[in-house]
């Protein structure tokens, strides 16, 4: 009896053994969705996951068109050509928004890391004079994570397709 039970308990053992050496892990640098076109860059944009501004979307713009809106935990990405290209992170219905430019050369991959600004002096107006339940002024502030930490947060998100597809790079007139 107590040889049958270690016999099952051998068995089932080698059995999870020899399957895990079947599950190989994926190689570090490579993602997920369909390969990098030629000439172009992958900008991935992270949502942290955070109580400020909990329950409204980040929208997400690039070069003047509105590209995703994110929700706590959630990422996209999106292919662009090389060049400088401008984004917007903002939230509906305020009028602050983080601005800021991005040189990308072709075949790199980014992790833009976006956040409730939370440095700001006139946080937390919940329960002053106004009754304001806006604990969070619209502002985000974004930061680029390396490529491991980059992966690690996406790992732990969930996809939104693009809302739309991303206008060329701004040209420069002179």
């Amino acid at each position: 009896m107590i040889e049958r039970r270690i016999g099952a308990v051998v068995g089932a053992l080698l059995t999870v053994f020899f399957l895990s050496a079947c599950v190989t892990p994926a190689p570090k640098g490579q993602t997920d969705g369909p390969a990098l076109a030629d000439g172009k860059a992958r900008v991935f944009f992270l949502r942290q996951n955070s109580v400020f501004q909990s329950g409204k979307p980040a929208e997400l713009e690039i070069n003047g068109t509105t590209v995703a809106k994110l929700r706590n935990r959630d990422y996209t990405f999106v292919d662009l050509p090389e060049g400088e290209h401008h984004f917007v992170v903002s939230v509906f219905p305020h009028t602050g928004a983080f601005r800021s430019g991005l040189q990308l050369k072709t075949g790199q991959m980014r992790f833009l890391l976006v956040r409730p600004d939370t440095r700001q002096d006139d946080r937390r107006p919940l329960f002053r004079e106004s009754r304001r339940f806006d604990i969070d002024g619209g502002q985000f502030e974004v930061h680029e994570v390396g490529p491991e930490s980059g992966e690690d947060y996406r790992r732990a998100m969930q996809y939104r397709p693009p809302l739309a597809v991303t206008p060329p790079p701004l040209k420069r007139q002179s």
